[in-house]
């Protein structure tokens, strides 16, 4: 894991609650499982090695959340939508795993809120003032947009002539990755005809994701959608993908894909992502000076945005710079001075190329003595949790006020003499990677 190198830099605000709001990534983040892992081949029940690897990164934060759970608020930020999401949490339940959950889920890479409800995340929960915003910023009212959307989808012309009929499902995706609330499930069983269709999943009002029959013509509902977008000034690609692999294995579905965007601010042309919520955060921290810290933690390429922090400078009041003009910006020394400020860190796990900038970015900006970014490795027994106490420490020595409501107990938690990874620890990953390595053969031999 890297250390960054600290430098202290004092920040005049009035006064402080030191409170650190956690935004993480899931799959590959939060969570070190493939799904396939835990809802195909049953790991936690079935496989030693993964009940090591899953006590390894959960015990820890579950400890720490009990402990310092005043000081500390839990966001899941992913690109599932809600069933996705809850039926990983089923399928780890029935195996008798038991994890931390988030205060608050965030679904479809930053589209839907949702809140905590006996451990799971009802569609009841959905935060209406986030949808509110979104219509407002992409100039998408979905009571509107859908019902002619649905009539476009209506005249597809198929290849036998005959009407589209429109379903709805919890998933567009297969059986052996959703079981009975895939799409695929919905098909092979006969609740729906498999020719002549056009299927919505759940959270298709912002962002709709549409699959059809193979003997659907979408070349002309593509342009008639785009025509509608045209007419209505709303800013929205639509993509058209003519096989979709995951439906069914070795299937030939097509889908749709409409992504909205806004024609400014500071995600100008961006489609729906997880920087909304994040950015939100840091400019209200920011704004009332309450001395909170916003944490974001990813590891692949729909993470990028949220955890790039020259995406946040214009709640300093400065202009964000383009890519090509990062060390331009930091040669102006005030620019620097406001950057320290940000309430903001970020945490990259693993070693993707996904976020090979944000890697950059940190090279660039330790030149001039500004940390944001730290660096978890699971492969060398690194967990989460250790990012999140490297994180905290770093703020705390540029935001003395921070530092100062976090209490003698959390300090002493987060004080990098017990961040360390014991021999101990390594050898385990090393035993669990041996053991994982009999799911990766019966993988290959399931799969040939």
């Amino acid at each position: 894991m890297r250390i960054a190198n600290i430098r202290s830099s004092n920040i005049n605000v009035a006064f402080g609650t030191g409170k650190s709001f956690l935004y993480s990534d899931f799959d590959g983040t939060y969570m070190p499982f493939e799904h396939k892992d835990i809802c195909f081949f049953d790991a936690y029940k079935n496989n030693e090695g993964a009940r090591k690897l899953f006590k390894h990164c959960f015990l820890p934060f579950k400890d720490f959340l009990n402990r310092f759970g005043d000081k500390f608020d839990f966001t899941i930020t992913t690109g599932r939508n809600r069933p996705e999401f809850n039926y990983f949490l089923d399928k780890l339940k029935s195996q008798g795993a038991d994890l931390p959950k988030p205060d608050t889920l965030i679904t479809c890479d930053g589209k839907d809120i949702f809140y905590k409800q006996d451990g799971q995340f009802p569609s009841g929960t959905v935060d209406l003032s986030k949808r509110s915003s979104l219509s407002k910023m992409l100039n998408w009212k979905p009571e509107i947009l859908i019902p002619q959307i649905r009539d476009i989808i209506l005249r597809t012309p198929t290849t036998d002539h005959r009407r589209v009929h429109i379903i709805e499902t919890p998933i567009n995706k297969s059986i052996e990755d959703y079981g009975e609330i895939s799409l695929e499930y919905r098909l092979k069983y006969g609740l729906t005809l498999e020719r002549n269709f056009a299927s919505f999943n759940e959270g298709y009002d912002f962002s709709p994701y549409i699959v059809f029959s193979n003997n659907a013509d979408l070349e002309r509902t593509k342009s008639r959608l785009e025509a509608l977008f045209r007419r209505e000034n709303i800013n929205a690609s639509v993509s058209l993908c003519q096989r979709d692999w995951d439906i069914k294995q070795g299937g030939s579905y097509q889908s749709l894909s409409i992504k909205p965007r806004p024609k400014n601010g500071f995600w100008k042309d961006k489609k729906i992502n997880k920087l909304i919520d994040t950015h939100k955060k840091v400019e209200d921290i920011y704004r009332n000076r309450t001395n909170d810290l916003v944490i974001v933690a990813g590891d692949a390429g729909n993470d990028e945005d949220m955890l790039n922090i020259f995406n946040y400078v214009d709640i300093l009041g400065l202009q964000i710079p383009p890519k090509n003009k990062y060390e331009e910006f930091l040669s102006d020394p005030n620019n620097r001075d406001l950057l320290k400020q940000l309430p903001f860190m970020a945490i990259v796990a693993g070693n993707k190329e996904d976020l090979r900038v944000i890697r950059q970015n940190q090279e660039l900006l330790s030149k001039y003595g500004i940390e944001s970014t730290v660096f978890v490795n699971y492969e060398k027994g690194e967990i989460l949790l250790d990012g999140i106490k490297q994180a905290m420490h770093i703020f705390s020595q540029r935001n003395e006020m921070y530092k100062n409501a976090l209490g003698k107990d959390l300090l002493n938690e987060i004080e990098p003499s017990s961040n360390f990874i014991s021999d101990r620890c390594v050898k385990l990953i090393s035993e669990i990677k041996a053991l994982f390595s009999k799911i990766d053969k019966i993988k290959e031999t399931i799969y040939a």
